[in-house]
């Protein structure tokens, strides 16, 4: 049993393929599945240096619709994040985060970081 895919705060599929990532200074573990026309991305890191906020591991889980630029059907693509119990655009916290590095975040954005960021409890 994979223990790392066992501690998510949300169920990863059986059988997804992991993939181990040594960055700069922490370890990183991504799981990649598909469905309903959704691509996940679910990721474990150990703490990154110089973080301010998220200092401990943890989750984050992305995902990503593919969009189509013709047609009667048309759709933009759409990049979400999981933060507490809702999806925001992943654009949002991409916002926040680069508030919180250069110091200038509010209140609601470092809640937005630490809520995107699920603590690993193991």
């Amino acid at each position: 049993m994979d223990e790392v895919r066992a501690s998510a705060p949300w169920p990863i599929p059986v059988g997804t393929k992991r993939i181990n990532e040594e960055k700069d200074h922490y370890r990183q573990i991504k799981y990649v599945w598909h469905d309903h026309g959704w691509r996940y991305e679910a990721r474990w890191h150990t703490p990154v240096p110089g973080a301010r906020i998220v200092d401990y591991p943890s989750w984050r889980l992305d995902r990503v619709k593919d969009g189509k630029g013709f047609g009667e059907d048309h759709a933009s693509r759409l990049s979400e994040t999981r933060v507490g119990d809702r999806w925001v655009p992943t654009k949002e916290v991409r916002y926040a985060a680069k508030h919180v590095q250069n110091g200038i975040a509010s209140i609601d954005e470092v809640n937005l970081i630490r809520q995107a960021h699920w603590q690993d409890k193991d």
